[in-house]
């Protein structure tokens, strides 16, 4: 027999992964439409947008130099 529990658990965990990815991944077309729209203030404020959107990125696992290809 199979341990329900077990398999709540599991689901319950993957499901607070997937919030957060999702929440990663909003935050991430924030700053990107910040960037293409330039909507910023200045150069050093656009390397910040550019280096958040990079951790959260990474976070999200996308390799942006594939993207490139």
């Amino acid at each position: 027999m199979i341990d329900l529990k077990l398999i709540r658990m599991v689901l319950d965990r993957k499901g607070e992964e997937l919030d957060s990815a999702k929440d990663n991944l909003t935050e991430a077309y924030v700053f990107l439409d910040r960037l293409e729209q330039e909507d910023y203030g200045d150069e050093e404020e656009q390397e910040n947008f550019e280096a958040d959107l990079k951790d959260i990125l990474n976070e999200l696992q996308i390799d942006v130099d594939n993207c490139e290809e």
